[in-house]
């Protein structure tokens, strides 16, 4: 989804910009728009802590989305 695309493109803008970045999502749901990483070069760090109220929600996270993470 667009809102989806749109966010991941500021948020590869700020991470690029900064080097070293880190994202604190809160409502985060499962957290797509960190899927399949960003492609951001060698040496550029982000850090994502997401926080949710849906615990199938974070399963989700850390089962599906963290292992495409290549930070």
């Amino acid at each position: 989804p667009l809102r989806l695309e749109m966010a991941r493109q500021f948020l590869v803008a700020e991470a690029l910009a900064r080097q070293t970045m880190s994202v604190l999502n809160i409502a985060s749901g499962p957290g797509r728009e960190f899927q399949n990483g960003w492609g951001l070069p060698d040496g550029y760090h982000v850090r994502v802590t997401c926080v949710d109220q849906d615990e199938a929600a974070i399963d989700f996270v850390q089962q599906t989305v963290v292992p495409t993470l290549p930070y």
